[in-house]
C-alpha cells in the first residue's frame, strides 16, 4: 500500500500508528482542477476566489500546502482562523461563515483583517456596526441567504432548507438592509448560498446560483456596491458504492448560464472534493474478535 510511492508500511515503522497520510500531488492536483473548471467559464484570474473549506480537513499540513498555492480559505470559528493564519494565509482571501460565531471570534476576525464576514445571524450587524465604530473603518461583509432548497443529499448535511438553522431569510435580509443607520459603517460585498454537502445532483446547485444571481441584483438596486457571489461548497465525491458524483468541470458548465450575465466576480469554497481522495488513516490490528455474523477487528 503506497502514496506517491512511498511504502505505508515503512512509514508505520518509523512514526507508528495510528497516522494520517496525505498525498501533496492528489492535494494539488483536485485545488487546480478546480480552478482551471471556473477559468473555463469566464472565472479566471482575480474574478474567482477557491476558498478552501477548512470544516472538512483542519491538518495543518494540509492547510500549510493549499496556502503556498494560493488558496483562500472558509472558515466557521476562532480555531479554525488561527489555524489559517498561522500557516501564512492571506487575510484579505480570508470568508468567515457559520451561524454561531461569538462577538470575540468575530472581533478576532476583524483585527486580523479577514476579507469578508459572511452574516447569517441578523444579531451580528450590531456586533460588527459597533467594531467598524472602533477601529474607524468600513468593514466588507456578505449577506448568507438561506434560499430553502433541499440538496438532495443527507438531511443532517443539508444547510440550504428553510427549517434549518444556516443563513438569512429573505424577510430578515429586508429588515437588515432597511436599517440604514446600522449598516453605515459596513460594505455589503457579497451574497452567499450554500445548501449543504456530498452534493451528487446538480440541479440544486443551479438553482442556488440562479437565486444567488437575482438577490445580487437586488442588493445592487437597493443601493450596495456588491462584487462577489459566494456559492459555497458541497460537491460530493466517490465513496465507492454509489453512482460517480459529477466532477469540477460539470458543476461549473452547469452554473455557467445563472452567471453569464454577472460582471462581478465568483467565491467557491471546496472542502470534501479536494481533501477527501487525498489521504488514508492507518491504524494496526491489535486483536480479532470473532461474533456469530461478523468478523470484528480491534485497531489501535
Amino acid at each position: 500500500m503506497r502514496i506517491e510511492g512511498v511504502e505505508l508500511e515503512q512509514v508505520a515503522a518509523e512514526v507508528d500508528t495510528p497516522f494520517y497520510s496525505y498525498s501533496a500531488a492528489s492535494l494539488s492536483g483536485a485545488y487546480g482542477r478546480w480552478n482551471r473548471a471556473f477559468e473555463d467559464i469566464g472565472f479566471g484570474g482575480d474574478r474567482h476566489r477557491t476558498c478552501f473549506a477548512v470544516k472538512a480537513n483542519g491538518a495543518l499540513a494540509v492547510l500549510h500546502h493549499l496556502a503556498e498555492r494560493g488558496a483562500g480559505f472558509d472558515i466557521i470559528s476562532e480555531g479554525e482562523l488561527r489555524r489559517v493564519l498561522v500557516v501564512g494565509a492571506d487575510p484579505g482571501g480570508i470568508v468567515f461563515s457559520g451561524p454561531g460565531k461569538t462577538a470575540d471570534a468575530i472581533a478576532q476576525a476583524v483585527e486580523a483583517g479577514v476579507g469578508l464576514i459572511n452574516v447569517e445571524v441578523p444579531e451580528e450587524i450590531d456586533v460588527l456596526a459597533s467594531l467598524a465604530k472602533g477601529v474607524g473603518r468600513r468593514l466588507g461583509i456578505g449577506l448568507r441567504l438561506n434560499p430553502d432548497l433541499h440538496p438532495r443529499t443527507h438531511p443532517a448535511i443539508a444547510t440550504g432548507p428553510r427549517s434549518t438553522k444556516f443563513g438569512l431569510t429573505p424577510e430578515e435580509i429586508d429588515q437588515i438592509l432597511d436599517r440604514e443607520e446600522s449598516l453605515a459603517g459596513l460594505e455589503i460585498k457579497a451574497i452567499a448560498v450554500h445548501i449543504g454537502s456530498q452534493i451528487v445532483d446538480l440541479e440544486p446547485m443551479g438553482a442556488a446560483a440562479q437565486v444567488a444571481r437575482q438577490w445580487a441584483g437586488y442588493l445592487r438596486d437597493r443601493g450596495h456596491p456588491t462584487r462577489w457571489i459566494d456559492l459555497g461548497g458541497g460537491l460530493g465525491i466517490d465513496y465507492g458504492d454509489e453512482a460517480a458524483p459529477p466532477s469540477p468541470g460539470d458543476l461549473a458548465r452547469y452554473v455557467k448560464p445563472f452567471l453569464d450575465d454577472w460582471d462581478g466576480k465568483l467565491i467557491t469554497e471546496p472542502g470534501r472534493v479536494i481533501a477527501g481522495p487525498a489521504g488514508m488513516l492507518i491504524t494496526r490490528v491489535i486483536a480479532i474478535r470473532e461474533r456469530p455474523d461478523r468478523t470484528l477487528l480491534i485497531c489501535d
